[in-house]
């Protein structure tokens, strides 16, 4: 039996002659079992192979021919980085070290380092080929599934915003006429173009559909990939919820999906598809073919291309809407699919409805990245807070009949004029001494505030003091249900 020592040296040679002689020894007692020497020769071939067949797996399940060429470029890059050439030269010291190498590796003809969502889109395609090479027996354990992400909101590259309902409306406006009038107005200096009729109806049937598009987009929260996958027999706009059937294959999460869509809506897309059997039914008139009575369900939606950018932008100029804002934030097809998340949310949708309409898997997503809430939509939600205005002051009479007790206005001793005779002193002494035993068997009865008694001038008065000897409010939160002391008629807290 001959095995190839992949060393071009004798000593070389020798040494891996050795290893195998003590792996068959180990294999011959026991010490190895099937599985480990399966796994011992799975890190003996090449990484390019093991990607290789990995990419054919993806395509089995049914990825993209595009997401399985963007996987396995960047685990290409990280092979030829790291410098492995087979699988049991993975080490997690040498691809953190390659991480390390991403943060400052330029990209493009900005020459600014790669942002944390690119290096952290390399580090999940490393993870992803471990873990399948687990599952399917050819690893014992992810040598790298401890290594963490990038925190991506550190270093945002580009963060886009809602637009606002004004700029929505000029958005579709000046979607709709652009077109139309960038042909009569193209020429430079030689004045408006003459059109012909026909020209002039394509034009215009251009604007209403690209007008439409973003009308879709921003009240459907589509994205654009999925827009553009859409065919006229995925249209539901007949019965009581009208909506999209959105296929498994076609959407992000490939889960498939009934995407709600609103009744003005519906109507604008009904409108749009009459128009355009009328057309095919002109042209079939006028070829001398057979005239169709219904659009075929197999064809597109609408005829986007595969990017939108450029029109985009362009149409943001034509309404006025700046492409980044002063806060560095922009605006790009996508932005529409945060201004449907961000109506909702001030349409006071709750926000586990917004996220199913969103079809996110994290509610963590829906809202700190998709909702953008200004001061504004705070303001308006403070307002909505009940007013509790204090009313009116009570008269003295109404508390009265309330059955409250007034406020006291007589202090609790008798500051008797000095003139007044000994006589009179005894007699005023006397009647304070019975109130104050008044006052006890009331405090002993329930604790709580009494019917009051008088201090022989007819005057009420509650026996309650503040710390300046002035007549305590029995209304005041300051006091609370308090013990009565027995040698004075003052209530202590």
């Amino acid at each position: 039996m001959e095995r190839p020592t992949g060393s071009r040296s004798l000593d070389g040679a020798r040494a891996a002659l050795a290893d195998f002689e003590r792996e068959a020894e180990r294999e011959r007692v026991g010490a190895v079992s099937p599985r480990e020497r399966a796994l011992l020769d799975q890190g003996k071939r090449p990484l390019s192979k093991h990607i290789e067949e990995y990419g054919a797996a993806l395509r089995a399940r049914g990825t993209t021919e595009g997401h399985v060429r963007t996987q396995v470029k960047y685990l290409s890059t990280m092979v030829s980085d790291c410098r492995w050439s087979v699988l049991k030269d993975v080490d997690r010291a040498a691809f953190e070290a390659w991480v390390g190498v991403l943060r400052r590796r330029v990209k493009g003809k900005s020459q600014r380092p790669l942002s944390a969502r690119s290096v952290n889109a390399h580090i999940v395609a490393a993870k992803a080929l471990f873990n399948w090479l687990v599952e399917v027996g050819r690893l014992a354990q992810n040598p790298i599934g401890a290594v963490k992400r990038l925190n991506e909101k550190t270093d945002r590259r580009r963060e886009r915003r809602a637009l606002s309902q004004d700029e929505l409306k000029a958005l579709f406006e000046a979607a709709q006429h652009r077109p139309l009038h960038d042909r009569e107005h193209g020429n430079r200096g030689k004045g408006k173009a003459r059109l012909s009729a026909s020209t002039r109806d394509f034009y215009l049937t251009l604007g209403v559909e690209r007008a439409l598009v973003y009308r879709v987009l921003a009240f459907t929260g589509l994205r654009y990939g999925e827009l553009r996958s859409i065919t006229i027999g995925q249209l539901v706009l007949e019965g009581k919820v009208p909506h999209i059937e959105l296929r498994a294959a076609d959407e992000k999460a490939r889960r498939g999906a009934q995407v709600p869509v609103r009744a003005d809506l519906a109507e604008q897309l009904r409108e749009y598809l009459a128009r355009r059997l009328a057309m095919h039914q002109k042209a079939a008139q006028d070829a001398g073919g057979p005239i169709p009575l219904v659009l075929d369900h197999r064809k597109r939606l609408f005829d986007l291309p595969e990017r939108m950018t450029c029109v985009f932008d362009r149409d943001l100029k034509a309404a006025g809407i700046p492409k980044v804002d002063k806060n560095g934030r922009t605006v790009d097809v996508h932005s529409l699919r945060h201004t449907y998340a961000t109506m909702l949310a001030q349409a006071g949708v709750p926000l586990q409805q917004v996220q199913q309409l969103m079809r996110h898997s994290d509610p963590k997503l829906t809202a700190g990245v998709y909702t953008h809430l200004t001061v504004l939509d705070g303001a308006a939600a403070v307002e909505k807070l009940p007013h509790l205005a204090a009313g009116p002051a009570e008269s003295e009479a109404e508390v009265a009949q309330a059955g409250r007790i007034t406020p006291n206005i007589t202090p609790t001793t008798c500051n008797l004029d000095q003139n007044v005779t000994n006589s009179v002193k005894t007699q005023a002494a006397k009647q304070r001494n019975s109130s104050c035993d008044l006052n006890r068997e009331n405090a002993n009865k329930d604790r709580g505030f009494q019917r009051l008694s008088t201090d022989g001038r007819g005057e009420k008065w509650s026996g309650r003091l503040d710390s300046n000897q002035r007549p305590l409010d029995p209304q005041s939160s300051a006091l609370n249900r308090a013990a009565l002391r027995p040698d004075r008629n003052v209530f202590v807290g």
